[in-house]
């Protein structure tokens, strides 16, 4: 194995980690619900679902993602309120987190069977998804990645301070004329769009998006505005990823590379029931 990790994998990590923090941060601040994640809330089941669909139909990525780009932005933004809609709006967060995370079970479920069934048949699977890595990057993804990236960031950009003031909540910021709803609306959207691209070019990474924006707010800066954990955040979390996946790169065990998004999967669902103990939620409404 070479010491030298390849740019495009470094690059890819960094991309992955900032968009998994970034959607993170803002599912958490639209719920208004600290246990609010892409892990939580469904997103990655959906993604699965869609590396199964590509898998199985021979669709490049690329078009699936502009199909459930368009499908997501229906959801949130069809003059006629969908019954979607209506969950993520009109549902308790915890029942809505509850619903996400049987979702996700349920997807596991299914990719563990068809898995199974593959396998007996001899046949291949694209079994390494499940665990997010960046083995086997190519130049498309890169591409979709910086492209997403800039779209982002540029929202981000000309939104800081409306960002900033949605933060202290709905009322707080409908006294300073900013839309609540549609900033909802859009920071929800992105937040699905990033994690679905990760999944779909790099795999899953457990409760990365749960975990991160919680690290950040331990830095006393990024804990006081919101603006600064959207801009500042997504760069450390996307250099933590790097790193991450660095070391696993370099330090192999007994020759086979671990995962990056196996030890996320570990780390989050340990943050995941510190933060339920911590916060005290139940299903009650």
């Amino acid at each position: 194995m070479d010491d030298v990790i390849d740019l495009p994998r470094l690059l890819c990590a960094f991309f992955a980690g900032a968009f998994l923090c970034l959607s993170g941060s803002f599912t958490q601040v639209s719920l208004r619900n600290p246990l609010a994640a892409p892990s939580t809330l469904g997103i990655d089941g959906l993604g699965v679902l869609g590396v199964l669909i590509c898998f199985f139909l021979g669709i490049p990525s690329f078009y699936l993602l502009l199909f459930l780009c368009g499908s997501i932005g229906l959801v949130f933004f069809t003059k006629n309120k969908t019954r979607a809609y209506k969950v993520y709006y009109g549902v308790n967060t915890n029942r809505i987190i509850l619903i996400g995370l049987s979702f996700n079970l349920l997807v596991g479920a299914i990719f563990s069977l068809l898995q199974f069934l593959m396998m007996a048949f001899n046949l291949d699977f694209p079994s390494s998804i499940w665990f997010g890595n960046f083995k086997f990057i190519h130049s498309e993804a890169l591409l979709v990645l910086v492209l997403l990236f800039f779209l982002a960031f540029s929202f981000i950009y000309k939104n800081a301070e409306k960002l900033e003031v949605f933060s202290f909540g709905d009322q707080f910021a409908q006294n300073l004329n900013i839309d609540s709803e549609q900033i909802k609306k859009m920071i929800l959207c992105i937040a699905c769009v990033l994690n679905i691209a990760v999944i779909l070019y790099c795999g899953v990474f457990s409760f990365l998006g749960l975990l991160l924006p919680h690290l950040l707010r331990l830095i006393p800066c990024i804990s006081k505005s919101f603006k600064l954990e959207v801009l500042l955040g997504p760069i450390i979390g996307g250099a933590f990823l790097m790193l991450i996946d660095s070391l696993c790169y370099l330090f192999p065990v007994y020759g086979a590379e671990i995962p990056a998004g196996m030890i996320f999967s570990v780390l989050g669902a340990i943050a995941l029931l510190v933060l339920l103990l911590k916060q005290n939620i139940t299903i009650n409404d």
